[in-house]
């Protein structure tokens, strides 16, 4: 039992630390001639507030 438990608990560290160091990698346009433009957290959080405001599903 306790070597199940072990097993499974090494599982999961490793799982976890997997997933927080893919998450480090860098990401790269797929176009380097695409325009692309940095929106701030609180532009988007404005838009959903204003999207909640209206009840437009699609915002």
């Amino acid at each position: 039992m306790k070597v199940r438990s072990f097993v499974t608990l090494a599982i999961v560290f490793c799982l976890v630390l997997l997933g927080r160091i893919s998450a480090q990698v860098e990401t790269v346009p797929s176009c380097d001639m695409c325009d692309a433009e940095y929106v701030s957290a609180e532009e988007l959080a404005n838009y959903v507030q204003v999207g909640r405001i209206v009840r437009a599903g699609d915002m």
